[in-house]
């Protein structure tokens, strides 16, 4: 069952990339306008293994609702301290920052179980904390600072524009996060010792 979840994630996390390639000239020519074409579609993707690992609808539309205001906010000051324009482009980093909320923390959210005491004093208490939504994160956020790379370069290109290539890191980013952790359990799967069924003659005797 798991397994099967990861793997819904990882389909799903290619989806964002996806579109982006197809919609590329349109994310130059008019970044908000494409961005915000784009968005419902990242949310489907994103909420449709979160219905499917069996969330509570109720706790799934509360992710929503904080990711794409709260998050949103959150992210926006992230990207400002790190060097977005203040002043102008405000929709282009407002877009930008409600795709990162939607694919980082609304999992992150959704998956979440509140780090009680109890857990925290588990071997694994981390792991367990936020299962499932390290590859959205991580992926996600480690990716739009990638894509930050190109942009003061001297190359004069139009896709360098503010936030093309941070957006388009993102979705990478995204697409490698869910693959990677899919690969990852089925490896701590696979690597798992097999217990051993006791054999009949033992249950004779």
């Amino acid at each position: 069952m798991v397994q099967r979840l990861r793997w819904l994630e990882a389909i799903s996390g290619t989806v964002p990339i996806v579109l982006t390639y197809a919609y590329f000239p349109a994310l130059i020519a008019e970044p908000v306008a494409t961005i915000a074409k784009l968005t419902p579609f990242v949310l489907l993707s994103t909420v449709i293994p979160l219905f499917a690992s069996g969330a509570p609808p109720a706790n799934i539309l509360y992710s929503v609702a904080v990711s794409s205001t709260l998050g949103t906010a959150l992210l926006y000051t992230v990207a400002v301290l790190f060097g977005a324009p203040v002043t102008v482009l405000f929709s282009e980093t407002a877009g930008l920052s409600l795709h990162c909320a939607l694919t980082s923390l609304l999992p992150a959210l959704t998956y979440t179980r509140p780090p009680t005491l109890d857990r925290l004093q588990r071997p694994h208490a981390l792991t367990e904390w936020a299962d499932g939504s390290y590859g959205y994160i991580i992926g996600t956020l480690a990716g739009a600072y990638a894509g930050c790379i190109p942009i003061p370069l001297d190359w004069d290109r139009p896709w360098q524009r503010w936030p093309v290539t941070v957006y388009t890191g993102a979705c990478i980013g995204l697409a490698l996060g869910t693959i990677s952790e899919a690969l990852y359990d089925l490896y701590t799967i696979r690597s798992k010792p097999k217990t051993a069924k006791p054999s009949s003659k033992a249950k004779t005797n």
